[in-house]
């Protein structure tokens, strides 16, 4: 992961420089190269998971698609290729000639917003796990209020106390009793059986 990478002290990204430029290319990586990125003319398809800030050079509408995070270079900023860069969440907008402090500002912008990007990433997956896991928690009880006409909260606790009694996700016995309602479900009754503390 990028965090990983930029967490360790000494280790960055691989820089991505995409230019037809060969005394362009020649003269950036010289640079990046001095400050300690390995550079390359494109991401390893063989590890799609390691991290790598794109650079393109003279970018195009054609290639709007791999705008997000990359850091674009051109010799005029046009409002037209301005507009496209904040459109498509480029990390920078660089204007030929180059200053070496810039793309290494450039830079450390990209590697972070790459990291915020995929710590949101991390967090959205999460977050949608858990409604997913509600939303089968929520079903199981409803499935045993209206069978055995319980209180909501003494449904929940019964589930959470079959699932604790056997060292289970509540979420893994809910999906269980969801999964076998249609044939009965044996499963309700072993909740239902299931002590739970009276509330004295």
């Amino acid at each position: 992961m990028m965090a990983s990478q930029e967490s360790r002290p000494g280790v960055l990204p691989t820089i991505v420089l995409e230019t037809a430029d060969a005394a362009l290319w020649d003269d950036i990586a010289t640079r990046l190269q001095a400050l300690g990125h390995p550079v390359s003319r494109n991401a390893d398809p063989l590890r799609p998971e390691s991290p790598f800030v794109r650079i393109i050079d003279e970018p195009t509408d054609g290639n709007v698609a791999q705008f997000q995070n990359s850091i674009l270079l051109t010799s005029s900023a046009s409002p037209t290729l301005t507009e496209l860069a904040l459109q498509h969440g480029a990390a920078a907008l660089l204007v030929k000639p180059l200053e070496t402090a810039h793309i290494q500002a450039s830079i450390r912008i990209a590697i972070h917003r790459a990291i915020d990007l995929q710590s949101l990433r991390d967090r959205i997956e999460n977050l949608v796990g858990h409604l997913t896991s509600d939303q089968s928690v929520s079903m199981a009880v409803g499935v045993l209020v209206e069978r055995y006409q319980l209180p909501p909260t003494d449904a929940y606790e019964r589930l959470r106390r079959y699932a604790r009694n056997r060292r289970v996700r509540a979420h893994d016995v809910a999906d269980e009793v969801v999964r076998n309602l249609a044939s009965g479900n044996s499963l309700l009754k072993q909740i239902m059986a299931t002590p739970v503390e009276s509330k004295a």
